[in-house]
C-alpha cells in the first residue's frame, strides 16, 4: 500500500513539474515573442 502511494505521488510530482515547465514556456513565448516573428507565424498559418 505504501509502494502504490509512493508511485502515485512520484507520478503526480512529475506531472506537476511538466505542467510548470510547459506553463513557463508558454508564458515566455506568449509575452516575449518578437513582433516580427509573431507576424511571420500568424501569416504562416
Amino acid at each position: 500500500m505504501l509502494d502504490s502511494g509512493t508511485g502515485i505521488g512520484l507520478s503526480f510530482m512529475i506531472f506537476i513539474r511538466v505542467l510548470l515547465i510547459s506553463s513557463l514556456i508558454a508564458y515566455y513565448f506568449g509575452f516575449f515573442l518578437p513582433d516580427w516573428l509573431a507576424n511571420i507565424l500568424i501569416q504562416h498559418d
